[in-house]
């Protein structure tokens, strides 16, 4: 059975691409990120010396997104016949080069060209088209024309705005270049059907980038005035933290442009090492040393790689403040060095990294192994030794050259499609070649029929195991899973517990022919399958008899009635066609059908079979509109939603004195509080709602942990709240407490009932200090816990010390506190 830390290595090795920046910020890695777009244009957000990267934005408007050009046409004797020359300008009708064109027919054709030197782009006259032109620091935009034999002018013109302001580390100037990247809420013209390759292209303009100059100065130029989304922070550093064990922050959320942004960053540390060969060479390979952070409760709170330079050194950089362990493992043609170490045996640099030392590769030697099955070599297999990061291959006799660096006692595994899973206990070095025999899984064949026995393509199927897992080998996440769980349709979602020794859950979309197929499925428990409509209410279902290793059964799951749709257009105060608009559908605490209006206005939600539901609309620029109640009567239901513009709600926290109040979540909710809105900072103690409906609404702002709230008039737009200063609160511990080699634990508890959760804190070193950082004035209790000390023994789990220390938090102090 997988362990926890096992688990979190597949799940690393599954998301590589992902995890590698935001853990070793190597440049040559970093994930395609976005910004946003007005209602007719989409802004890069680039440096004058950044390269031009991806920029995702977001949707509005179709009737408001076309911008009609401001296109003079002229006569050229130059252009041919059949040939439509498009001269690319500014505003100052200066041409612009090197912006790409992209042009798409009614029969959704495209062509592509790219201006000149003279900004001269060439298409084939085609008619009416949509153009889209993509130029470096500029919007991306999108016009409706005529592409018609001659030369016209194209002139792009739209208004741009900034995100610029100095960055600091530590409250100084930084001493390096500080990456960042500027990200928006959805790609460019995301509801528009394109074809696959304009839709990449737009998408690839979805990330700014820019690094700060000498002084901390940085830029992000080409946004629309009224664009929002993230900063975000590459490489070593973070936001700066509130308190010592807090998370680092990496994303700053921006709800408009601004030009004011004074940011302060805190070097993360870093741990190092360098791999040699065992003549002591640097090793040089492009393959990446996998490292793993381990907490103090052994289990793996951070997986990703690292790459390694021409010095065969490598350097990860970690986020947690309480951990207790390091792993680092590289495979590679020169060998294998893996270590493990705990926090004491770093060494400290100057610089505040951690420094692992020298790992040295050990040779790899082949396991010569052949798969066999019946009598017949089995295609496909795949082995490596347990412990290891890769998996060998086999050819098409089943023949298999396992690459390990292990000698003596070790474990084999071999996975194939079809096959179980198996463990073979080796011992290396072998001169034989190892002859193993599989055997086949059992197979579970599903056929979705709607109720008048025709197949039902993308049906949800859900499977539920009670008492056993789901699977006999392996989480459908692990990567050994390659030949275990879903072999026909697509896995949706699956239960955290699936391949463990517990229950579990695996939802499955069924293809194009209604069926999903599972393969080794538990031979203990009790499973059951059922068909689930958008709003994962149960249509059919059925218990499973337990199965046979080898087993092979097919089943037929027929609804007993018609699903219904609900379709309809969601149009603006002025009747205008609002495109890219969120519709949601809902019946009580259900999960909701979600999805999203075309370029028309227009939505369609499938595969619904309640009587009556309901339905919520969201869109840029708008409030949402709600329809508590909604009748499907029939098998298709059309509707026709005007939205309304609403109004923006500005929220003011500050204390007694007049000072902004900061790090607080401020939501908007419904009298009923059955609908809720997140309010995004705008300035230091200042948030702001994005549109609202004109009702009677609550604001609620928790400010260190405490939820203060203010009801607001149907037509009212601002809320002040003035609260206490936050206090301080230090807690050390008596120097006859013995706390060994283990970080003692302590818990903040609230006695006033104001407060909304409890609070635990653990120093960085046996000894330190506990910063709890800003608190809201109040009494509170502190009680000492520690995890395996030997004060307590050494037995797992958490043990309270009592009797609780009585705290009072007063506004604007700072309260010191020894813990005996």
């Amino acid at each position: 059975m997988k362990t926890p830390l096992l688990a979190a290595l597949g799940l690393a090795l599954l998301a590589l691409a992902a995890a590698l920046y935001l853990f070793t910020g190597t440049k040559a890695q970093e994930p395609a990120l976005g910004v946003a777009q007005t209602a007719t244009s989409e802004r890069s957000a680039t440096t004058d010396d950044a390269p031009r990267e991806s920029v995702d934005v977001e949707p509005a408007a179709a009737a408001e997104e076309v911008q009609r050009t401001n296109i003079a046409a002229s006569s050229s004797e130059a252009a041919a016949a059949s040939e439509c020359v498009l001269r690319v300008v500014d505003e100052q009708r200066r041409p612009l080069e090197g912006v790409a064109l992209f042009a798409l027919d009614a029969a959704k054709q495209l062509q592509n060209s790219k201006s000149d030197v003279e900004g001269r782009a060439r298409f084939a006259a085609a008619g009416a088209v949509q153009l889209f032109a993509i130029a470096d620091k500029r919007p991306v935009q999108r016009f409706e024309l005529e592409l018609e034999a001659g030369e016209r002018e194209l002139v792009l013109d739209a208004p741009s705005a900034s995100v610029a302001g100095v960055v600091t580390v530590n409250g100084r100037a930084p001493s390096t270049s500080i990456r960042l990247a500027l990200r928006s809420a959805a790609p460019p013209f995301g509801e528009l059907e394109v074809p696959e390759e304009l839709r990449k292209r737009l998408a690839s303009t979805a990330l700014g980038r820019s690094e700060s100059d000498p002084n901390g100065n940085f830029e992000f130029r080409g946004l629309s005035p009224d664009w929002s989304g993230t900063l975000i922070i590459w490489g070593e550093y973070g936001l700066a933290r509130a308190t010592p064990n807090s998370g680092p922050r990496r994303e700053l959320a921006l709800e408009r442009p601004r030009t004011d942004l004074r940011i302060d960053l805190e070097r993360l540390t870093r741990i190092v090492g360098r791999f040699e060969t065992s003549s002591g060479e640097a090793v040089r390979t492009t393959e990446m040393p996998l490292v793993t952070i381990v907490s103090s409760q052994g289990r793996a709170r951070s997986v990703s790689h690292a790459t390694i330079n021409e010095q065969g050194r490598f350097a990860h950089v970690v986020g947690q403040a309480d951990f207790d362990s390091v792993d680092v493992l590289l495979e590679c043609d020169l060998g294998r060095g893996a270590r493990t170490a705990q926090l004491s045996e770093l060494t400290p640099t100057p610089d505040g990294d951690l420094d692992l030392g020298v790992i040295v590769l050990t040779p790899q030697s082949d396991l010569r192994v052949r798969a066999m099955s019946a009598g017949a070599p089995v295609v496909g297999a795949k082995a490596r030794i347990k412990g290891g990061l890769k998996w060998s291959e086999g050819d098409a006799e089943g023949r298999i050259a396992v690459r390990s660096a292990a000698t003596g006692p070790v474990t084999l595994r071999l996975i194939a499609p079809d096959f179980w899973a198996l463990d073979v206990p080796v011992h290396l070095p072998a001169a034989e070649e190892l002859v193993v025999e599989l055997s086949p899984t059992n197979v579970l064949t599903i056929n979705v029929r709607d109720s008048s026995g025709a197949p039902l393509p993308e049906a949800k199927v859900v499977f539920e195991a009670r008492g056993a897992a789901l699977f006999s080998e392996s989480d459908t996440m692990n990567p050994d899973a390659a030949i275990i769980g879903v072999r026909r349709g697509q896995e949706r979602s699956s239960g955290s517990t699936v391949g463990e020794s517990f229950e579990g859950e695996l939802e499955v979309i069924a293809d194009d022919k209604g069926v999903v197929e599972l393969q080794g499925l538990t031979t203990k428990g009790t499973l059951s399958v059922k068909v689930v409509d958008a709003l994962r209410h149960a249509l059919v279902s059925t218990p499973l008899a337990p199965f046979g290793t080898s087993e092979r059964r097919e089943l037929e799951l027929k609804l007993p009635g018609a699903l219904k749709s609900l379709r309809g257009r969601v149009l603006d105060p002025d009747g205008g066609l609002v495109a890219g608009a969120e519709v949601s559908a809902s019946v009580g605490t259900s999960e909701s059908a979600q999805t999203r209006t075309d370029s028309a206005g227009r939505f369609s939600l499938e595969s619904l079979s309640a009587d009556e539901l309901e339905l919520k609309v969201e869109a840029p620029h708008f409030a949402p509109h709600i329809l508590p109640r909604v009748a499907l009567r029939d098998a298709a239901t059309e509707l026709e939603i005007r939205l309304e513009r609403g109004r923006v709600i500005v929220v003011e926290i500050v204390d007694e004195s007049g000072a902004p109040l900061t790090a607080a979540r401020v939501r908007a909710s419904t009298p009923d509080d059955a609908h809720q809105w997140n309010a995004g900072p705008q300035s230091p103690g200042r948030y702001q709602f994005r549109p609202l409906p004109t009702e009677p609404l609550m604001i609620t702002a928790n400010v260190h942990s405490r939820d203060h709230k203010r009801g607001i008039g149907d037509h009212e737009e601002s809320v002040r709240f003035v609260l206490p200063a936050p206090g301080q609160l230090t807690v050390r511990l008596a120097a006859s407490v013995e706390v060994a080699q283990r970080k003692p634990f302590v818990r903040l508890r609230s006695l006033d009932g104001a407060a909304n959760d409890n609070k635990w804190f653990s120093t960085q070193e046996p000894r330190g200090p506990l910063d709890f950082g800003a608190l809201a004035p109040g009494e509170y209790e502190l009680i000492r816990a520690y995890i395996g000390s030997s004060e307590l023994g050494d037995a797992p789990g958490l043990h309270e010390v009592q009797p609780p220390l009585r705290v009072t938090i007063r506004a604007g102090e700072t309260t010191e506190v020894e813990l005996p």
